[in-house]
């Protein structure tokens, strides 16, 4: 399993897709964003049709990644833990989870796809507080997903991490 970090706009999306891309196929891009408002469905849009032609069969699946189509011979790239962490703490159809229950949602759920793929490639971010204090359901988000990453990353066989275009390998 292998992890890229980055802020936004960094770069990292595009390094991971080289990176899985470098793996004989078949290749699957695992898109974790919810699409429910006409700004995220033209996202998913933009997203579907620049992947068009790229080698990647897609499988859309905002949460519950256990039950996403991926098959052992297939090289998987999860695009993004953030999104999938906050699909997790806020179901459509419930109430908020805790913090505690969205980390342990999001670490089974990828080692379970690390474990069930030939290659897994995880897209996470870089993220900082910037001096700001959060409260609430913001900081048990970042609470959450940061724990999480930090978890995936101690598992993971590599971590990178992109800064304007250009990646640095951490582990």
């Amino acid at each position: 399993m292998i992890l890229v970090i980055g802020g936004s706009a960094s770069g990292k999306s595009e390094y991971a897709e080289r990176l899985i891309l470098q793996l004989p196929g078949p290749h699957v891009y695992l898109a974790t964003m919810a699409a429910d408002d006409a700004e995220s469905r033209e996202r998913v849009r933009r997203h579907r049709e620049a992947r068009k032609g790229s080698g990647f069969r897609t499988v859309e699946r905002a949460a519950g990644l256990q039950d996403a189509d991926v098959r052992p011979e297939e090289n998987v790239l999860l695009e993004c833990l953030s999104n999938l962490a906050a699909n997790e703490m806020f179901p459509a159809d419930g109430p908020p989870r805790s913090a505690e229950e969205t980390e342990e949602a999001l670490v089974r759920e990828v080692l379970s796809l690390r474990d069930r793929s030939r290659e897994l490639v995880v897209v996470g971010n870089r993220l900082t507080g910037g001096g700001t204090d959060y409260e609430g359901l913001t900081d048990a988000w970042l609470r959450a997903f940061s724990a999480a990453q930090n978890r995936i990353a101690a598992e993971a066989d590599e971590v990178w991490r992109v800064a304007g275009g250009i990646p640095e390998r951490l582990k």
